[in-house]
């Protein structure tokens, strides 16, 4: 397991990150920042820009186009 980046805020130094984590969603809602989440998603698929075996490119998805998409939609629906 890898150490989490936001541990020393969330559990001090020993804090272990678990991919199932039932607490993950609370520890993102309160320590998390989408537009830091957008930007290395970004930065991770020009890792993978040369290679087309998509299903190997790890850790990478394009979750971050929709969730920019919806961004978007949600600045525009708050205009109506």
């Amino acid at each position: 397991m890898d150490k989490c980046c936001l541990a020393p805020f969330i559990h001090g130094e020993d804090y272990q990150y678990n991919m199932n984590s039932t607490e993950m969603y609370t520890i993102l809602k309160k320590y998390g920042n989408i537009n830091d989440a957008i930007r290395n998603a970004k930065r991770l698929v020009t890792n993978f820009e040369s290679r087309q075996d998509c299903s190997n490119h790890n850790p990478c998805t394009m979750v971050h186009l929709l969730i920019e998409e919806l961004q978007i939609l949600n600045v525009e629906l708050k205009k109506r």
